[in-house]
């Protein structure tokens, strides 16, 4: 990869991170703002509409500092801890601009003399069902590679090269053999069998209806719908990400020709994937009548309007409050140990793309 490509990575990165950030708001249910409960009548209140406009454009600057910055660093392990930090200065200002929404909540008594209520589906829901044929496609891609592969075994380099600097040369050999050569394609079907054992997962998480909607079980179908199809795309676009990579390496061990273009192409459909669902999953059914009952406030579960903590709560996952998809309990035991777990992963993963920058330095 030349220094263009590997620039344009590191902006498309920061990019889709920012509009990830961006679109928070938007995924949210008009009774959330920020992650913030409110009563209908409040959902747009002076200082709702300024909080999510600060909100919206502190991380609009934050993501043009952050892509002019990864255009500077310019190397490919120098873009994950850019990432990670406008990643965490996202969440940070999501944190901090949903302050004056809260404080005015309090101060007025928002919840006050407001009928609220905790809703529950009786008996069996019909749910929408794990999106098969992505992961069949996405098995297919790689049984497929690996079946290339095979025929052009013998005519691999050995040594074999196993890792391509920012310049896409090779810079790390091993012994040709079937590992070294096919043992990156165990990435995508580790990936295609995680999202859909996730996607299995989410089939079996309790619904959560939101009281105060005319159907309250409309919106939570609408999400997993979406979400189930992000599952899907979301593996079928990895699976090709690594078959794609691992193809340029076996036709070109001497230097890659298509890796930066490869993953522009995957940033970008990941993108568009993330836009379409968010569009999918902001289903609201009928407009519920007034003075109906709503969802009673219950930020004190909810760290930051991110996190949920509820020792009480025997489940382990529940639909977020912010976004598409569901997150941990983090009050539940197993909860905590999987949420300390991801965390070391990101740290680690944030040291080594510190010290792999400052060496190529």
């Amino acid at each position: 990869m030349n220094h263009v490509s590997t620039t344009a990575i590191g902006v498309g990165a920061c990019l889709l991170v920012g509009l990830t950030l961006l679109l928070l708001p938007s995924l949210s249910a008009r009774t959330l703002p920020l992650g913030v409960s409110v009563p209908r009548e409040r959902a747009d209140a002076p200082v709702v509409r300024r909080a999510v406009r600060t909100y919206r454009t502190t991380v609009a600057v934050l993501t043009a500092v952050s892509a002019l910055v990864a255009a500077l660093v310019g190397s490919p392990e120098g873009v994950l801890p850019v990432a990670y930090g406008l990643l965490a200065l996202g969440c940070a200002a999501f944190v901090l601009c949903r302050r004056p929404i809260r404080a005015a909540k309090t101060s007025e008594g928002w919840f006050r003399e407001v009928p609220v209520r905790l809703t529950a589906p009786l008996g069996d829901v019909p749910r929408p069902p794990v999106a098969v044929h992505w992961y069949v496609l996405a098995a297919a891609l790689v049984l497929a590679t690996a079946a290339f592969g095979w025929t052009r075994y013998d005519t691999l380099p050995d040594p074999f090269p196993t890792h391509w600097d920012g310049d896409g040369r090779p810079d790390a050999f091993a012994a040709r053999s079937v590992w070294s050569a096919f043992g990156p394609l165990l990435v995508a079907v580790g990936l295609t069998v995680l999202l859909a054992a996730l996607a299995s997962l989410v089939r079996r998480t309790p619904l959560r209806p939101r009281a105060g909607d005319a159907d309250p079980l409309a919106r939570p179908l609408a999400t997993e719908r979406a979400a189930q199809s992000l599952l899907g795309v979301v593996a079928l676009l990895g699976a090709g990400l690594v078959c794609a990579i691992v193809l340029d390496g076996w036709l070109h061990p001497e230097r890659l020709r298509w890796a930066g273009f490869t993953l522009a192409v995957f940033g970008a459909a990941l993108a568009v994937t993330v836009l379409v669902t968010a569009v999918r999953s902001r289903a609201q059914g009928p407009a519920p009548d007034a003075g109906a009952v709503q969802a009673p406030d219950d930020d004190r579960l909810w760290r930051g309007g991110l996190l949920y903590v509820n020792r009480e709560d025997p489940v382990l996952l529940v639909p977020k409050r912010v976004g598409v998809g569901w997150t941990l309990n983090v009050g539940h035991p197993v909860g905590r140990a999987l949420a300390i777990g991801l965390l070391l992963l990101v740290v680690a993963g944030l040291a080594v793309g510190v010290a792999a920058t400052l060496q190529s330095s």
